[in-house]
């Protein structure tokens, strides 16, 4: 008996569009590690930042001197020392050092992704080449300041642009007056004691090393859950 062969025809159905998810490369900070290693990838950026022709210094004027990174990746060092002698309070110094050194390099590491922006057909090298890891990322584009209701009455989620510590500021008429909420080392806050059915607002901005600071994002409001 003779066989018939049989061809199966892939298609999309008429009329849709396929989306196609464009990456784009980031730089990231592998920083969920011990503290010698955290000291150890501090010091590999610092020898590939310096002499970096990419990276001319002085930096821009938002960005932290590699001169700071250096010194206070000295002082990390340091405090790491300290620390292992148990000494009161030196555990809570070393932390606040090793804080110091990660924003810095948060900060560098802003230059190096606007750097890679620019030049999307070399951005992973430049990357490389300024010590830092990478990723390629979807089209989702960045967070945006927003807020949403918690799973409990009288909380809320509340979300600042960008990543990295933040101020937080809270509101009941729509920004007239405000007090300040505790900072984050992240861009998500969770609030909580608030009066269930009653309208809040929220704004936030990036806090940066050396007292420099972002711009307030505009006020976002909800009724608290």
């Amino acid at each position: 008996m003779k066989k018939i062969p049989m061809i199966f025809l892939l298609h999309m159905p008429v009329g849709r569009r396929m989306r196609v998810v464009i990456k784009h490369p980031k730089a990231v900070l592998k920083w969920g590690i011990s503290n010698p290693k955290r000291l150890i990838k501090a010091r590999l950026i610092i020898s590939k930042l310096t002499g970096n022709t990419d990276f001319p210094v002085p930096y821009p004027d938002d960005v932290v001197a590699l001169a700071t990174l250096v010194t206070d990746t000295g002082i990390y060092d340091t405090k790491i020392v300290i620390a292992k002698t148990r000494v009161s309070g030196s555990s809570e110094a070393m932390q606040v050092a090793q804080n110091t050194v990660h924003l810095d390099l948060e900060s560098i590491m802003s230059m190096v992704q606007r750097k890679m922006d620019a030049n999307p057909d070399r951005a992973l090298q430049i990357c490389a080449n300024a010590g830092f890891d990478s990723k390629l990322e979807g089209n989702r584009g960045k967070r945006k300041a927003g807020c949403e209701k918690d799973t409990e009455p009288g909380t809320m989620i509340i979300y600042g642009e960008g990543e990295g510590q933040h101020d937080w500021q809270e509101s009941i008429n729509a920004g007239e007056t405000f007090y300040f909420l505790a900072s984050t080392t992240g861009g998500i806050k969770h609030v909580d004691n608030l009066i269930s059915k009653k309208r809040y607002w929220w704004r936030s901005r990036r806090v940066y090393p050396n007292e420099k600071y972002g711009d307030w994002t505009e006020w976002v409001s909800e009724e608290a859950s």
